[in-house]
Protein backbone atom coordinates (compact mmCIF):
# COMPACT_ATOMS: atom_id res chain seq x y z
CA UNK A 1 0.00 0.00 0.00
CA UNK A 2 2.88 2.38 1.16
CA UNK A 3 4.56 1.58 -2.39
CA UNK A 4 1.40 2.55 -4.25
CA UNK A 5 1.22 5.98 -2.44
CA UNK A 6 4.41 6.81 -3.16
CA UNK A 7 4.49 5.72 -6.76
CA UNK A 8 1.14 8.00 -7.07
CA UNK A 9 2.95 10.66 -5.46
CA UNK A 10 6.10 10.97 -7.57
CA UNK A 11 3.82 10.59 -10.53
CA UNK A 12 1.58 13.59 -9.75
CA UNK A 13 4.75 15.44 -8.30
CA UNK A 14 6.51 15.17 -11.71
CA UNK A 15 3.38 15.94 -13.69
CA UNK A 16 3.10 19.14 -11.74
CA UNK A 17 6.55 20.06 -11.86
CA UNK A 18 6.77 19.23 -15.62
CA UNK A 19 3.66 21.27 -16.73
CA UNK A 20 4.86 24.36 -14.01
CA UNK A 21 8.52 24.86 -15.90
CA UNK A 22 6.69 24.53 -19.18
CA UNK A 23 4.27 27.19 -18.62
CA UNK A 24 6.55 29.60 -17.08
CA UNK A 25 8.85 29.19 -19.94
CA UNK A 26 6.26 30.85 -22.17
CA UNK A 27 4.35 32.86 -18.83
CA UNK A 28 6.22 36.05 -18.74
CA UNK A 29 8.09 35.66 -22.19
CA UNK A 30 6.82 38.44 -24.93
CA UNK A 31 7.50 37.68 -28.62
CA UNK A 32 9.02 40.01 -30.64
CA UNK A 33 7.80 39.88 -34.29
CA UNK A 34 8.62 41.39 -38.25
CA UNK A 35 6.67 44.70 -37.10
CA UNK A 36 8.39 47.57 -35.95
CA UNK A 37 5.18 49.11 -35.13
CA UNK A 38 1.38 47.94 -34.17
CA UNK A 39 0.07 50.29 -37.08
CA UNK A 40 1.78 47.74 -39.50
CA UNK A 41 0.71 44.87 -38.00
CA UNK A 42 -2.74 46.36 -37.47
CA UNK A 43 -2.92 46.75 -41.73
CA UNK A 44 -1.41 42.96 -42.04
CA UNK A 45 -3.52 41.63 -39.52
CA UNK A 46 -6.75 43.35 -41.23
CA UNK A 47 -5.92 42.09 -44.22
CA UNK A 48 -5.99 38.68 -43.07
CA UNK A 49 -8.90 39.17 -41.44
CA UNK A 50 -11.02 40.08 -44.44
CA UNK A 51 -10.35 36.67 -45.59
CA UNK A 52 -11.71 35.06 -42.72
CA UNK A 53 -14.56 37.35 -41.82
CA UNK A 54 -18.12 35.29 -42.24
CA UNK A 55 -16.44 31.95 -41.48
CA UNK A 56 -18.62 30.13 -39.72
CA UNK A 57 -18.56 28.71 -36.08
CA UNK A 58 -17.70 25.17 -35.59
CA UNK A 59 -15.90 23.75 -32.47
CA UNK A 60 -12.49 22.43 -33.19
CA UNK A 61 -12.88 24.02 -36.85
CA UNK A 62 -9.57 25.33 -37.78
CA UNK A 63 -10.43 26.13 -41.26
CA UNK A 64 -12.69 28.55 -43.33
CA UNK A 65 -14.89 25.89 -43.75
CA UNK A 66 -15.30 26.39 -39.92
CA UNK A 67 -13.58 27.64 -36.90
CA UNK A 68 -13.68 28.25 -33.36
CA UNK A 69 -12.78 31.14 -30.76
CA UNK A 70 -9.38 29.58 -29.75
CA UNK A 71 -8.63 27.70 -33.22
CA UNK A 72 -9.12 31.38 -34.91
CA UNK A 73 -6.39 33.23 -32.16
CA UNK A 74 -4.18 30.50 -33.41
CA UNK A 75 -4.12 30.69 -36.84
CA UNK A 76 -3.90 34.32 -36.65
CA UNK A 77 -1.11 34.23 -34.48
CA UNK A 78 0.42 31.50 -36.74
CA UNK A 79 -0.14 33.42 -39.94
CA UNK A 80 0.12 36.95 -39.21
CA UNK A 81 2.92 37.23 -36.25
CA UNK A 82 4.57 33.58 -36.87
CA UNK A 83 3.74 32.57 -33.14
CA UNK A 84 2.74 28.83 -32.44
CA UNK A 85 -0.36 29.53 -29.82
CA UNK A 86 -1.45 26.59 -27.83
CA UNK A 87 -4.94 25.42 -29.09
CA UNK A 88 -7.57 25.62 -26.00
CA UNK A 89 -8.72 29.34 -24.67
CA UNK A 90 -7.74 27.98 -20.97
CA UNK A 91 -4.06 27.41 -22.33
CA UNK A 92 -3.63 30.56 -24.38
CA UNK A 93 -5.26 32.90 -20.82
CA UNK A 94 -1.68 31.12 -19.49
CA UNK A 95 1.17 32.57 -22.04
CA UNK A 96 2.63 36.04 -22.38
CA UNK A 97 1.85 38.88 -19.70
CA UNK A 98 -0.98 40.34 -18.04
CA UNK A 99 -2.21 43.64 -19.64
CA UNK A 100 -3.16 46.01 -16.65
CA UNK A 101 -2.55 49.55 -18.80
CA UNK A 102 -4.20 50.32 -22.67
CA UNK A 103 -4.30 47.72 -24.88
CA UNK A 104 -2.80 47.02 -28.13
CA UNK A 105 -3.29 45.99 -31.33
CA UNK A 106 -2.83 41.86 -31.20
CA UNK A 107 -3.47 41.42 -27.74
CA UNK A 108 -5.80 38.79 -26.40
CA UNK A 109 -8.71 39.53 -24.84
CA UNK A 110 -10.73 36.95 -22.87
CA UNK A 111 -14.29 36.58 -21.77
CA UNK A 112 -16.75 34.50 -19.51
CA UNK A 113 -19.43 33.85 -21.52
CA UNK A 114 -20.47 30.27 -19.93
CA UNK A 115 -19.81 30.68 -16.00
CA UNK A 116 -16.35 30.74 -16.61
CA UNK A 117 -13.45 31.91 -18.77
CA UNK A 118 -15.09 30.41 -22.02
CA UNK A 119 -13.96 32.76 -25.58
CA UNK A 120 -10.79 34.72 -26.63
CA UNK A 121 -10.71 37.42 -29.21
CA UNK A 122 -7.54 39.95 -30.75
CA UNK A 123 -7.61 43.08 -29.87
CA UNK A 124 -7.39 45.38 -32.78
CA UNK A 125 -7.61 49.20 -32.06
CA UNK A 126 -10.50 51.54 -30.73
CA UNK A 127 -12.08 49.32 -28.48
CA UNK A 128 -12.77 46.66 -31.63
CA UNK A 129 -11.82 43.12 -32.04
CA UNK A 130 -12.06 40.14 -33.84
CA UNK A 131 -13.90 36.65 -33.03
CA UNK A 132 -15.31 33.61 -33.51
CA UNK A 133 -18.39 33.93 -31.74
CA UNK A 134 -20.43 30.51 -31.03
CA UNK A 135 -23.81 32.81 -30.14
CA UNK A 136 -25.37 36.03 -30.46
CA UNK A 137 -27.20 37.82 -33.13
CA UNK A 138 -23.94 37.19 -35.30
CA UNK A 139 -21.70 33.83 -35.50
CA UNK A 140 -18.46 32.88 -36.90
CA UNK A 141 -15.87 35.15 -37.49
CA UNK A 142 -16.85 39.13 -37.02
CA UNK A 143 -15.66 42.13 -35.39
CA UNK A 144 -17.09 43.34 -32.35
CA UNK A 145 -16.86 46.21 -29.71
CA UNK A 146 -15.96 46.20 -25.96
CA UNK A 147 -17.81 49.15 -25.78
CA UNK A 148 -20.89 46.41 -26.45
CA UNK A 149 -23.01 45.37 -23.24
CA UNK A 150 -22.69 42.32 -23.64
CA UNK A 151 -18.39 41.98 -23.98
CA UNK A 152 -18.16 45.02 -21.53
CA UNK A 153 -20.19 42.71 -19.13
CA UNK A 154 -18.66 39.34 -19.99
CA UNK A 155 -14.91 41.17 -20.50
CA UNK A 156 -12.37 39.36 -18.51
CA UNK A 157 -8.55 40.26 -18.66
CA UNK A 158 -6.26 40.55 -21.78
CA UNK A 159 -2.71 38.77 -22.17
CA UNK A 160 -0.10 40.29 -24.48
CA UNK A 161 1.86 38.02 -26.55
CA UNK A 162 2.91 40.24 -28.81
CA UNK A 163 5.99 43.15 -28.67
CA UNK A 164 4.53 45.90 -30.88
CA UNK A 165 5.63 49.41 -30.28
Amino acid sequence: MRIKVLVLFIFFINIFFSINISSNEIKNELKKTKYKNSKEALNDLVNFIEKWLGTPYKVGGLSKSGVDCSGFASIIYKDVFNINLPRTTYDQSKIGILVKDTLKTGDLLFFNTAGKLSHVGIYLSDNKFVHAASQGPSLGVIKSSLNEKYYKNCYLFARRVVDLN
